[in-house]
């Protein structure tokens, strides 16, 4: 399960905008099992919901062109593990997140 929050604004003149995002989805991985332990390749399809909200103001009021709705998530990618517990985690794909790495941490 994933969820984020961004946020962007601008202008000119006369005219602004300002939108807020928070993308929350859920994917289930299948993990490809390799001879090799320590690297860890999966392939994830999902769903999320996007939460749009925006304004617009001056000149132009009206729709922001954006609206909240469901989206699919699609994603490939691999964890390659230091140890038992900690790995490093990368993967790439549609939906949520074009680009997402970082460390994965196992807890039992």
């Amino acid at each position: 399960m994933s969820a984020d929050y961004y946020s962007w604004s601008s202008g000119f003149t006369g005219y602004s905008w300002s939108y807020k995002y928070i993308p929350i989805g859920v994917t289930a991985n299948y993990h490809f099992k390799l001879d090799e332990p320590k690297i860890d390749p999966f392939v994830g399809l999902g769903l999320g919901y996007n939460v749009i909200s925006c304004s617009v103001t001056g000149t132009f009021n009206g729709d922001c062109g954006y609206s909240s709705g469901i989206y699919a998530i699609a994603r490939a990618g691999a964890r390659y593990f230091f140890s038992p517990k900690m790995a490093m985690y990368g993967d790439v794909g549609a939906g949520g997140a074009a680009l997402n790495l970082g460390l994965v941490f196992k807890m039992n």
